[in-house]
């Protein structure tokens, strides 16, 4: 089992006080974080860098989520990818889930909900560690 420090997390949204408050919340939690303003920058982190998850809103500007996902999907399979989205209907939950997401949170989300996608993602639960 690899140790939270090991586990990097790219975080994407439009909104940069969400950004800024995911960054400060995971990095005290011993998270590795880096940010991207919407889905054009964090494909091009994403080439660049290793990230273990991706937490990806689905409405932004340039390259929605949805896109996001799909390319991520593409050029490495193995990332975990968490979608979040104001918008939090059945529809959006089951497109995401449907195109190899494995988390959905609704905004405005509740950080142990958030912290908990991400420990079930990467495997680092209370019943594995």
């Amino acid at each position: 089992m690899t140790d939270k420090k090991e586990t990097a997390i790219l975080i994407v949204d439009d909104e940069e006080w969400i950004r800024d408050l995911l960054k400060d919340i995971l990095e005290t939690n011993g998270y590795r974080t880096k940010t991207a303003k919407n889905g054009t920058d964090a494909i091009k982190k994403i080439k660049q860098e290793s990230f273990n998850v991706v937490i990806c809103d689905i409405n932004m500007p340039k390259l929605s989520g949805f896109d996001v996902l799909k390319q991520v999907r593409l050029i490495d399979s193995s990332i975990k990818i968490i979608m979040m989205t104001a918008n939090g209907n059945e529809y959006y939950y089951n497109q995401c889930m449907s195109m190899g997401a494995s988390g959905f949170i609704g905004k405005p989300f509740d950080m142990q909900e958030m912290l908990a996608a991400i420990e079930y993602s990467t495997g680092k639960n209370s019943f594995t560690d």
